[in-house]
């Protein structure tokens, strides 16, 4: 039975599934010498995420175990890299326009100095319609703002984990930062503050915030639960891509 769901789990997308099953393990009150046989496996996913969350629940049955090798780039890795080294290198903010239902929109700019790759990530799925047609699953008044789950919930990710970046830039209001399932799994998912929320702070990736307060906290703050993103689009990139 661990076998056949360690099959599921390894061969599912979404790191979600995997990471559950990861973690319960020890839920289940497996014996550590059959834990530590489990999460031995994760250690060569192809996931750098899934081989976090295996040395990190490993690492308290064995303290001596060895820090997890790097998984080798996949095509979506390298086409990230380049796209943030890209950005990086010109040194301008990247503007990303939200129009939900209703013509509401709000404009974000992010900082690709700060948080290349998160940024370039984004900008990447945003090219590709990823966000078009999702709904808005998370509305918390005087708090946060956050979509990009293609479950219209807030599980799911792009099918990749993207490590954090996170810096001591301060969020405030309007400030934009990655979603996180622990440390190194952002995705698809973000968020934008709609007050101070200097908690957050070096715990999550921050790559921006919007670009004109007044009228961008506005919507967010009268946005209800389950609003439709109608698009997300780079605006006023002169790639070509």
């Amino acid at each position: 039975m661990l076998q056949w769901l360690y099959s599921i789990a390894a061969a599912d997308k979404d790191f979600d599934a995997q990471q559950t099953l990861i973690q319960s393990y020890a839920r289940w009150k497996l014996s550590p010498e059959a834990q530590k046989v489990q999460l031995r496996r994760w250690l060569t996913h192809p996931n750098w995420s899934c081989r976090y969350e295996a040395y990190q629940a490993l690492v308290k049955l064995d303290p001596a175990t060895p820090w997890p090798a790097a998984p080798e780039p996949t095509a979506t890795d390298e086409a990230i890299l380049v796209e943030a080294t890209r950005l990086a290198e010109r040194g301008r903010s990247v503007r990303l326009r939200i129009t939900f239902s209703g013509r509401r929109f709000v404009t974000l700019r992010l900082d690709p100095t700060i948080a290349p790759m998160n940024v370039a990530n984004l900008v990447l799925l945003a090219r590709k319609g990823y966000f078009d047609g999702h709904l808005v699953p998370r509305v918390v008044p005087d708090f946060v703002v956050q979509m990009g789950s293609p479950c219209d919930t807030m599980d799911g990710g792009p099918g990749y984990t993207v490590r954090c970046e996170d810096s001591p830039t301060w969020y405030g209001p309007g400030s934009v930062g990655m979603a996180l399932a622990g440390k190194d799994t952002g995705g698809s998912q973000f968020f934008i503050t709609t007050n101070a929320t200097p908690h957050l702070t070096g715990k999550y990736t921050r790559m921006g915030e919007v670009e004109h307060p007044d009228h961008d906290l506005k919507i967010l703050d009268e946005l209800e639960l389950g609003a439709r993103i109608v698009s997300i689009r780079v605006i006023g990139d002169r790639s070509g891509k």
